[in-house]
């Protein structure tokens, strides 16, 4: 009896154990909710991660069609770049193409502006698309017809280069940095690394090939404004200003007979300049009564130099003390002290007022 007993229950214990199994067995490694090796639920779409917004640049594309064909080297911007950022002010404009002529804008340009040859935009939060429409000209009818005059090759220009300071009603001719100016060939997208001419203060004239667009690259000079200018001509080429220089053309329909190009070099702020004093070849401070290593008297002063504002006309009154007297007054370069001094002389009919120009910082050397 014992034994029946024994068995039937070992029988239920092993009932209960499979009624215990999901369904498909028990899991032994590879599936397993805790197994590392396990393939991910298929079913189970991954939650996407935040990822940083794109850099807030902007594209300017501009383009000129005629008659729907799009029409090369007839637009330009300033300044060209890559990508603009918000809050750049950009010009855009047309050149001029012989045989055709330009309508108007298309696109995001200016209110107002739909004729205009060019005009300025500021970038705001988006790209900007502007075309710029031409027609082509028609082809003139017998009546309007000439016999076709002997057209001219080059022209032959004028150069005149001055530096000056003020303003221009006001202006009078000083010293000033050594400049050159660069004329290279210009296809109208980009510079070629073919030079024309480099002019400076030297050259007379010069001549250039007609019908071709030249680029006149100035350089930067800290404190002064460069001015290009064309007179003398009732014929004018077409100049239009871009970063770092101009964009110049000289059509071969037109006669600029005398034409100059006037290059002004002017400051573009009014100069400060100090000047140092030495006594006996000693750098001391400025004089006033009383220092006995000044031996002399120096008006105007500040008290440790001399200060000279807004001009490059200089004026000072020097006094010697009791007991000596002037051999010599110079002006020495503060920068460059190997330079040879410019020697000063007392102004007529005086014998203590010195009058001179000045265009850097010197230093005022006094011998007794």
């Amino acid at each position: 009896m014992n034994v029946k007993r024994l068995i039937f229950a070992s029988l239920i214990l092993v009932a209960l154990l499979f009624a215990c199994q999901p369904p498909g067995g028990p899991e032994v490694g590879g599936g397993g909710v805790d197994d590392p090796t396990a393939e991910p639920n298929p079913e189970i779409t991954p939650v996407p991660t935040a990822s940083p917004g794109p850099d807030e640049i902007y594209t300017i594309t501009v383009y000129a069609e005629a008659d729907g064909e799009i029409l090369e080297n007839a637009t330009y911007i300033s300044p060209l770049k890559a990508a603009y950022a918000t809050g750049d002010y950009v010009r855009i404009g047309i050149y001029q193409k012989d045989g055709y002529t330009f309508t108007n804008w298309e696109g995001d340009f200016p209110e107002g502006k739909d004729t205009e040859v060019y005009f300025f935009i500021t970038v705001a939060d988006s790209d900007i698309t502007i075309v710029a429409h031409f027609e082509a000209d028609g082809e003139p009818t017998p009546e309007e017809v000439t016999p076709t005059p002997e057209i001219p090759t080059e022209v032959l220009i004028g150069y005149n280069q001055n530096f000056v300071q003020g303003e221009d009603s006001n202006e009078r001719t000083i010293a000033g940095p050594p400049i050159a100016i660069n004329f290279s060939l210009h296809n109208g997208t980009s510079i070629s690394n073919e030079i024309v001419q480099v002019l400076n203060k030297d050259i007379k004239d010069f001549s250039l090939e007609l019908s071709q667009y030249y680029f006149i690259e100035v350089p930067e000079i800290t404190g002064w404004d460069i001015i290009i200018s064309f007179t003398n001509s009732a014929a004018i080429p077409l100049v239009v200003p871009q970063t770092g220089g101009y964009i110049v053309n000289f059509t071969n329909d037109k006669t600029y007979t005398g034409i100059t190009m006037d290059v002004k070099i002017r400051r573009n702020s009014e100069p400060n300049y100090t000047i140092e004093y030495w006594a006996n070849n000693k750098a001391i401070t400025i004089p006033s009564i009383g220092n006995p290593e000044a031996h002399c008297t120096i008006t105007p002063n500040t008290g440790d130099v001399l200060f000279f504002e807004n001009t490059t006309h200089v004026s000072v009154t020097i006094i010697p003390d009791t007991g000596y007297s002037i051999s010599s007054v110079s002006l020495m370069d503060k920068y460059v002290p190997s330079n040879a001094p410019i020697v000063l002389t007392p102004n007529t009919g005086t014998d203590n007022i010195y009058d001179f120009e000045v265009n850097k910082e010197y230093y005022l050397v006094v011998n007794f």
